[in-house]
């Protein structure tokens, strides 16, 4: 009988977006004969819920104390270098900022992954203002420049991390493709045809831009647009929406169910890894509407039957395009060589080949 590997998983948080969920389905498909699953918060962002998903799966979840700051890095450091030494993982797999910071100082000790999900110079001045976010995001790639590997989860972050002269790995994001067909009755009837987005309320998103689009279209063509997520312009956006068709829903446990009752997805984000909720669209086989940003560009080259880029910026000419998509005839099923571009096993079981050979080298 081989022996297991000990893995440990760094997060910054464990919630209900997207980089939680590919975690969750990296670990949902390991063996339990082959791997002892170790999982470490590094803040006090947990959704109880998760942590009972995760515990399910047999992972041992456990907290570094309080949130990790910068001011109290080095308390939080001693605390997770006792962890690890009773642990002794074989090899540790980070998500984020700060685990990527702790993996990176760990490099030298433990087999250390990093897995990249965004372009942190693009990604963190939007969300953390552009001073601190700046000098978060030339933290950020210098770690990944100077970590021995580091896995893109798109052929387009790889790009764009080439460009920086940060070599990586392609490991592409998966998401689950078998599902309950269970519709649960909505108590508001969404005008048809339904648009739906799934994601952060936050400025990279372009959500400003969806919205007076949609009620340019919806005015002229009828339809809903449904926004399901929360961040910190959520409330904002809330608050001015006037349009009765355009629902700003917060965030849902149940997003399968909307999935199942939406004609479309629709996003106009400005910067992606490989979107979770995209990927999850097209497994519910709904057709995408997307702008032309190089991850968007790359699914559509995926699924080129199923997805519209839009190539114009402007709310008219979107619209036009939108409309010509509302037009086009899509299949009603997608063909097992699709699910298996955007299946959860998959991408499991590509991470796992990887655990199997740092496992077996020297440290």
């Amino acid at each position: 009988m081989k022996k297991k590997i000990n893995i440990l998983y760094l997060s910054n948080s464990l919630d209900t977006r997207g980089p939680t969920n590919q975690l969750y389905n990296i670990i949902f498909h390991l063996g339990r004969d082959r791997y002892n699953v170790h999982l470490v918060i590094l803040t006090n962002k947990i959704n109880k819920r998760e942590i009972l998903r995760f515990k399910r799966l047999g992972v041992n979840v456990s907290q570094a104390g309080k949130s990790i700051k910068w001011y109290n890095f080095f308390i939080t450091f001693n605390y997770l270098n006792k962890i690890f030494k009773k642990i002794d993982p074989q090899i540790i797999h980070s998500h984020g900022l700060m685990p990527d910071l702790i993996c990176f100082i760990f490099r030298k000790k433990y087999r250390c992954i990093i897995t990249s999900r965004n372009i942190p110079n693009e990604d963190y001045p939007g969300k953390y203002g552009y001073l601190l976010g700046s000098i978060m995001g030339y933290i950020h790639l210098f770690i990944l420049k100077k970590s021995p590997r580091v896995v893109s989860c798109s052929k387009s972050m790889q790009r764009q991390l080439t460009k920086k002269n940060i070599n990586s790995l392609i490991i592409k994001n998966g998401v689950k493709t078998s599902h309950k067909k269970k519709y649960i009755q909505q108590p508001i009837k969404y005008q048809k045809p339904i648009f739906i987005f799934v994601g952060s309320i936050i400025k990279r998103k372009n959500i400003g831009t969806l919205v007076q689009t949609m009620e340019k279209y919806i005015s002229q063509y009828n339809g809903s647009l449904l926004i399901i997520g929360g961040g910190p312009l959520f409330n904002d956006y809330l608050l001015n929406n006037r349009n009765k068709n355009i629902y700003f829903l917060g965030h849902k446990t149940n997003v399968e169910n909307y999935f199942l009752i939406s004609d479309y997805y629709i996003s106009l984000s400005l910067s992606e890894g490989l979107p979770n909720s995209v990927l999850e669209s097209l497994s519910f086989c709904k057709p995408a509407i997307l702008s032309s940003i190089e991850s968007h560009r790359e699914i559509k080259s995926d699924f080129s039957k199923m997805v519209t880029v839009v190539k114009n910026k402007n709310a008219d000419k979107i619209i036009k395009e939108i409309v010509s998509a509302t037009k086009k005839k899509y299949p009603k099923k997608l063909g097992k060589k699709y699910l298996e571009r955007v299946s959860s096993y998959r991408m499991s079981s590509e991470y796992q080949k990887l655990y199997t050979v740092l496992a077996s080298k020297k440290k």
